[in-house]
């Protein structure tokens, strides 16, 4: 812990918390989970993700869906959920690591969709091939430092990529953003 405080500058509570975190998100990957850096809500005990960098508006547009269901929304996580692979599809678990509003619920749902999200002028969502969407959710995963490590998580977005439909969601911070979304998610769309 020493060397990882020197190097961070953080004090002795966050260092073991960042360090413990760390062990956590790598011991999953032997499990066929990994923190995934998203807004996830469930409706109708089915999973949608939102993907995007830091202050994109992920948990604003959670936010919209949480109005539009009311209590038949159910808030998975706000920030990391744990996306595992188990029983043949991905589910989606609610984790502590849950952002600075603390939403979060432990419960799993099957993951339905991941819509990566970026700020726009009108609403738009689109299909996008794994490729395409790859980079963008390697990009929210946090990356182990060993090989072996590396190798499961790249082999488990890839499996992820190609069975769980993928979206880019351009959208406003509104109502109308959040029904498009779902109407298209919700049939594979």
């Amino acid at each position: 812990m020493r060397r990882e405080r020197e190097k961070t500058g953080m004090p002795p509570p966050l260092c073991e918390l960042s360090l413990l975190y760390r062990e956590i998100c790598r011991k999953l990957l032997f499990h066929d989970g990994m923190v995934f850096h998203a807004s996830v809500v469930a409706v109708a005990n089915r999973a949608y993700g939102f993907t995007a960098p830091s202050g994109t508006g992920k948990s604003t547009h959670a936010a919209q869906w949480r109005l539009k269901f009311d209590s038949a929304a159910v808030m998975v996580n706000d920030d990391k959920p744990l996306l595992r692979f188990v029983g043949g599809e991905f589910r989606a678990y609610g984790t502590p690591w849950c952002g600075k509003e603390g939403l979060q619920t432990p419960v799993s749902a099957p993951l339905r969709g991941i819509a990566v999200l970026e700020r726009a002028a009108a609403n738009r969502i689109e299909r996008v091939s794994a490729s395409a969407a790859l980079p963008a959710i390697l990009n929210q995963t946090l990356r182990p430092e060993g090989a072996e490590e590396m190798d499961r998580l790249l082999t488990l977005c890839d499996r992820l990529v190609r069975t769980v439909p993928l979206y880019r969601l351009s959208c406003l911070p509104n109502r109308a953003a959040a029904d498009l979304a779902y109407e298209t998610m919700r049939f594979g769309g």
